[in-house]
């Protein structure tokens, strides 16, 4: 069994696709815990993965486990916060690993038929039960329509701005979102990305990508 910090980009960033098909046919993947973004800041702040995987080939009948942690336990600056879903979710692993039964199927462990992953995206949170539910109640009062579906028709435009840089986030009130931040329906708003209108030299804060509706 191999375990390996992974960043959450190369699996499911259509430029890297080539790495999860590779493994998912060489090996089995048994298991991909999803970390807070907190984990390993202030030295960076990539979000990343736990891998798991065994030496040897895929089984049609292999289920893959799938966690999201949102808190490790402390915040971006390394002091400790009341909440920590790491435990859970090591608990929820180890039952796994023994062939053990999860009372509970939910972000923080469940199990995922190999079939269902879609096009080599192994990134949990892509998985995430909450999310399938809340669509569906959307779909009974609300026409759901993809971002790419939007491009194409013209009603959205995304297009590479300026990037304020690290040093600018938390320096003002207004909103900085990447569109990393855009996922699975959700837009994950930090309010350390704060920036201000202008920079130490004057010029004007801009975000890296900009979404515009016409």
């Amino acid at each position: 069994m191999l375990a390996i910090v992974f960043p959450e980009t190369y699996l499911g960033m259509p430029s890297y696709r080539w790495i999860p098909y590779w493994l998912s046919s060489k090996f089995s993947v048994r298991a991909v815990i999803a970390m807070p973004e907190e984990l390993f800041q202030p030295y960076t702040h990539n979000k990343t993965c736990i891998l798991f995987v065994e030496k040897r080939p895929p089984r049609p009948e292999d289920k893959v486990f799938l966690a999201d942690v949102r808190w490790c336990g402390k915040d971006s600056r390394g002091k400790p916060i009341p909440k920590d879903e790491i435990p859970e979710v090591a608990r929820r692993l180890r039952k796994v690993l023994r062939g053990e039964k999860l009372e509970r199927e939910d972000r923080l462990g469940r199990l995922v038929p190999l079939s269902e992953i879609k096009d080599a995206i192994f990134i949990p949170k892509y998985y995430d039960p909450e999310v399938h539910r809340a669509l569906e109640e959307l779909k009974k009062t609300h026409d759901l329509v993809p971002f790419g579906k939007l491009v194409e028709d013209g009603v959205l435009d995304i297009e590479t701005g300026v990037e304020v840089g690290k040093l600018a986030y938390g320096t003002g009130t207004i909103p900085f979102i990447r569109t990393s931040d855009l996922s699975n329906w959700e837009v994950k708003i930090d309010p350390k990305h704060g920036v201000r209108r202008s920079t130490k030299n004057g010029k004007k804060s801009a975000p890296t990508s900009s979404l515009r509706t016409y």
